[in-house]
């Protein structure tokens, strides 16, 4: 782990370009005031009252801001001593920008990114040494576009996504694992706690977030074992529901009443009947862009991911079967969001997808090195080291140039208006370096 914190550090110090600021700072308007509502409501011990917060919080999931809350807590102490504005009202932006709770709030998606580095480890020295679970850390997780959201845009809710992911993949692996239990108290209550979690952090992986009780418990040493392990995932899911169920009554308190519940899901009927009404060339033409588009394509932007995602095919881990539970949910928020929403998110590449998703590719990715290595030899590197050097630079290059490397306004989609992308940013990168 000594390793990999130092590539982080040294990520983190590119990244951050300390030697040449940004404009836009660590806090963009929207998002950010949304999630930070929430942890500051619950640090401040305001909660579920948001008349001292600034920006809308409503349509926000609250998961971020309730693991980021000791943290903001923690930093807030500063704020008191020092007698800042923002310990009596969060209504002023500009005084929320300066206080150390906001701090707190960038220091804990630091630190749960770093836990899920940790967690992601330990996963794959399950199976693998630490050779090829440090390379997989690195290409995985390091350089493919995941540290923009922790150093850059560290309000948003994809830390906290990726960590909850990750935790559930750890469980998982440990379940599966002939010489693991997995029948204690403390396991069952910590898996319904992540899987909570996962749901609350962002409301679109809901489905993933139900389906990970059933890959904890289903596969044991690479058969199928759902009626022997009937009692615990019958369980985990009333556990599940409880929390849930509150988190509803507290909802319809608060003015979110069922009308809102059915907007969401009269919004997810729509989008899934017009994504089938779409014909068959129109999705040929979107996964070529997904994979390829000068914009965000995979092979540029995350192009370990598709080595993972293909290497299932030819993975001997005993939980490979497990792994068909955790990936239907997956894939049909990439059918519904990236293929058929045809949505990149406004950011830097396609964010809806990728912290569910990489988590789950580790470990192929993993075998695929450890197979690679065993098949054509140490001179396989030299493939991997010349393929990383296009997510590391595009990575490194995101918004580092004011005219050519930001986002702008870019036409519609099928069932959304214009968004913030760059359909050029790959070929405006190497323009960049090389001219």
């Amino acid at each position: 782990m000594k390793k990999i914190s130092i590539f982080i550090f040294i990520i983190s110090f590119l990244i951050y370009r300390p030697y040449r600021l940004q404009d836009s700072g660590l806090k963009y308007e929207g998002d950010d005031d949304g999630y930070f509502a929430h942890a500051a409501s619950i640090a401040f011990l305001q909660f579920p009252s948001y008349d001292k917060e600034y920006g809308s919080h409503s349509k926000y999931p609250i998961g971020a801001g309730m693991l980021a809350s000791p943290f903001v807590f923690l930093f807030s102490q500063v704020d008191r001593l020092s007698g800042s504005d923002i310990v009596h009202s969060r209504l002023n932006s500009d005084v929320n920008i300066k206080s150390w709770s906001l701090f707190g709030f960038v220091f804990s998606s630091i630190f749960y990114f770093w836990m899920s580095c940790l967690i992601a480890y330990k996963t794959l020295r399950i199976y693998y040494d630490e050779k090829y679970s440090v390379l997989s850390i690195l290409l995985m997780i390091l350089i493919q576009g995941i540290p923009l959201y922790v150093y850059r845009r560290p309000m948003f809710a994809h830390v906290y996504e990726f960590f909850a992911q990750t935790v559930m993949v750890y469980l998982m692996v440990l379940s599966c694992n002939s010489k693991k239990t997995d029948g204690s108290v403390s396991r069952l209550l910590l898996i319904c706690l992540t899987v909570y979690a996962i749901g609350l952090i962002r409301y679109n992986n809901v489905l993933i977030a139900l389906c990970w009780p059933l890959a904890a418990f289903a596969v044991r040493d690479g058969e199928w074992k759902l009626m022997e392990n009937r009692k615990p995932i019958i369980l985990s899911y009333i556990i599940c529901a409880l929390p849930i169920l509150i988190g509803i009554v507290i909802s319809i308190i608060k003015g979110m009443g069922p009308e809102k519940w059915l907007f969401y899901s009269e919004n997810f009927y729509q989008l899934l009947n017009k994504a089938m009404s779409l014909p068959f060339t129109y999705y040929v033409k979107r996964i070529i862009h997904v994979i390829f588009g000068v914009d965000w394509g995979l092979a540029y932007t995350a192009p370990f991911l598709i080595v993972g995602i293909v290497s299932i095919i030819n993975f001997k881990s005993a939980y490979i079967k497990m792994f068909v539970i955790p990936l239907i949910p997956v894939m049909i928020s990439f059918y519904l969001i990236v293929m058929a929403w045809s949505s990149q998110a406004s950011w830097y590449g396609y964010r809806y997808i990728i912290f569910v998703i990489l988590p789950l590719m580790i470990l192929p990715l993993a075998d695929a090195l450890k197979r690679a290595e065993d098949n054509i030899g140490k001179k396989i590197y030299v493939a991997v080291a010349i393929v990383s050097l296009f997510p590391l630079i595009s990575m490194l290059c995101f918004e580092g140039n004011p005219t050519t490397l930001t986002l702008h306004e870019t036409p519609s989609g099928p069932f959304r208006g214009p968004a913030i992308d760059n359909l050029t940013y790959q070929l405006e990168v190497w323009k960049t370096l090389l001219f």
